[in-house]
This record gives structure tokens, C-alpha cells and sequence, in this order.
């Protein structure tokens, strides 16, 4: 340990750094139980905080969103509980928080299933063109793949991939050019 923290009584639980570099020195007795829940709520605090302080560029918000509203009917028929996921990865994943906002990506995921529930056939394949030119707008190779990322957390909702949504993640990796893997099918 590089320096000595030492908690001290009436300060909260505030953690203070010995400036002199000395030995751990507490105002009480503290059981090897705290000083680990201090260490483990810190590893916690400093993953939420990196998660949530993810930062891509608008084109991979965009196209997360599009491509989780694509996925949820690569089977042909949108299913209730794939829908009720994807609507909340839509509006909770980092990727989309922090390029686009919750607002933003909840507006356009419900208006690309909207309008692909009028002819999925047709639509699914206009959303895949528009999926493209997003794709060579997303410059950095860490949104690429946190983009696909989120829409794999879709496609793997009901907890297997069907053969139609491992097909359209391969097609959707090589449309970002990603470098994560995908999930197969299962079954």
C-alpha cells in the first residue's frame, strides 16, 4: 500500500490519506471485515463510475438503437418480452445514455418499430441500408464494438440466439467491422 488511511471519528465515513506515509491508524477498532467491504465498495464505485462515463460518438447511439429495433424482429415477429428488453437497453445502456440520451434512443427505437411494423419484410431491409451508412459514421473501433455490444445484450434477452439473430449479429459485426465475438446460434 503506497499510502496509510486512516479513518478518524466525527468525519462520516471519510477516508483521509496519511501525508507522512505511516502505518494505518484508525480512532477505533476496525475488523478486517470493514477494511475488506471498504476495498470491495471501492473496486464497485470505480466500475459504475467507468461504466457510466462511457462516451461514444452520436453515429453509435444511433445505430445501436436502430440495429436493437432491427434485431427484435430477425425472426420475423417481434416478441413481447424481446421488445419490453430491448426497449430498456434502448434507454439504460451506457452507449446510449452518454451519445444520445435515454429520451432520444426511447423516441427513435419506438419510431423504427413503428414503422417496421407496417411491412417488416421491406422495412427490415431499409433499416439494414440506413444500418450501413451509420456504420461508416462511428470512427472509433471501442464504439464500434460497445454499439454491437448493446445489441447483443438484446439478441440474447431470452437467454438463446436463434439462428436468424446470430446471422444478422455476424452481418451487423461485419457491417461495424467490429472486433468482439458473437454469440452463436443455439439448438
Amino acid at each position: 500500500m503506497d499510502r496509510a488511511i486512516s479513518r478518524w471519528r466525527g468525519c462520516g465515513a471519510a477516508d483521509r490519506v496519511d501525508p507522512s506515509g505511516g502505518a494505518l491508524v484508525a480512532s477505533r477498532p476496525v475488523s478486517v471485515f470493514e477494511t475488506q467491504g471498504v476495498v470491495a465498495m471501492g473496486f464497485f464505485s470505480s466500475l459504475k463510475d467507468k461504466l457510466s462515463s462511457i462516451v461514444v460518438g452520436t453515429a453509435a447511439g444511433e445505430w445501436a438503437v436502430t440495429a436493437m429495433a432491427v434485431m427484435v424482429f430477425a425472426d420475423g415477429d417481434a416478441e413481447a418480452a424481446e421488445m419490453e428488453k430491448a426497449k430498456v437497453v434502448a434507454t439504460t445502456n451506457p452507449v446510449v445514455k452518454n451519445s444520445i440520451g435515454s429520451a432520444r434512443g426511447e423516441a427513435l427505437f419506438n419510431e423504427t418499430v413503428e414503422a417496421i411494423k407496417v411491412a417488416p419484410a421491406a422495412m427490415v431491409q431499409t433499416y439494414l441500408t440506413k444500418l450501413d451508412a451509420l456504420a461508416r459514421k462511428i470512427g472509433s473501433q471501442d464504439d464500434k464494438n460497445f454499439a454491437l455490444a448493446a445489441v447483443i445484450a438484446v439478441a440474447t434477452a431470452d437467454g438463446d440466439v436463434e439462428r436468424a439473430e446470430a446471422d444478422l449479429l455476424v452481418r451487423f459485426k461485419a457491417l461495424l467491422g467490429a472486433t468482439i465475438d458473437v454469440p452463436s446460434a443455439q439448438g
